[in-house]
């Protein structure tokens, strides 16, 4: 039997109720503490519901975050040189509070995940070689990122992307 309409309606609704939850209840609580009964119940909507469209609840936050990463490495390719740099300043505008909630909160292991597969989708490493340097790289910028964020640091993300551009001039 098909979907009608409102059932589908319906199913994403409860989705939209179930992500909504999982990032409020992640602005007080640790994400490894975080129980799918209480997102369920913050969301209003049953264990089946949450099953229905989530493996877990970091395939809640997977589903969340993956998309914005996605947007943000389909402008990078299209861009070259001083362009990249308005599209990072966006994307940390954008995404700043969410990776220092992700660090806060015991989370930034999804956004990591997220970065490192996007990543190899743009680089595409050809050989093992080139894989392991690209998740070297990956592991180091993000690491970089994390202190940059969490610690009151005055350099500004044009220096930190020069910083960083120039420790990974290879690719």
């Amino acid at each position: 039997m098909a979907k009608t309409n409102y059932s589908i309606s319906l199913q994403e609704d409860s989705k939209n109720f179930i992500t909504e939850a999982t990032l409020q209840l992640l602005d007080s609580k640790s994400f490894n503490k975080l129980t799918v009964m209480e997102v369920v119940k913050r969301a209003g909507v049953s264990r089946m519901a949450f099953y229905r469209n989530f493996e877990s609840i970091e395939d809640v936050l997977k589903q969340y975050y993956c998309p914005k990463f996605e947007a943000f490495f389909d402008k990078i390719k299209k861009t070259h040189g001083e362009e990249e740099l308005v599209i990072l300043t966006e994307f940390f505008s954008v995404m700043k509070s969410d990776l220092i909630k992700a660090i806060n909160h015991d989370y930034d292991s999804i956004f990591f995940d997220i970065l490192s597969q996007q990543t190899e989708l743009f680089i595409q490493p050809q050989n093992r070689s080139e894989y392991y340097q690209m998740k070297f790289i990956i592991a180091g910028t993000f690491t970089v990122w994390k202190v940059w964020l969490t610690e009151e640091d005055e350099t500004s993300l044009a220096e930190m992307w020069a910083l960083l551009s120039n420790l990974t001039k290879k690719y």
